[in-house]
């Protein structure tokens, strides 16, 4: 598992296999992580986005298996936690 710093891109490559990003436990308001694939592996090797707190409201990880697919993570409160969204 990969735990990137708050406000960074973290570029991530599936080829050899799944990858496993932590969202970060310290972080503020408007905090994000943008994730950027390498390859076009997801749907081969996907990738898991890990938190302890929500993502959206729901304390879940998240699987991506869409080739290509771009994210932003912003942190917005303690009740929705992380919300993500397509970049």
């Amino acid at each position: 598992p990969y735990t990137p710093d708050a406000n960074t891109i973290a570029y991530v490559d599936t080829t050899d296999g799944p990858v496993t990003i932590n969202l970060p436990l310290l972080h503020a308001p408007d905090d994000v992580i943008s994730i950027i694939p390498l390859a076009a592996t997801y749907s081969l090797h996907p990738l898991t986005i890990h938190t302890t707190e929500p993502i959206s409201g729901v304390v879940e990880d998240v699987l991506v298996s869409v080739d290509n697919l771009s994210i932003d993570c912003r942190r917005i409160d303690d009740t929705y936690g992380w919300l993500l969204a397509r970049a």
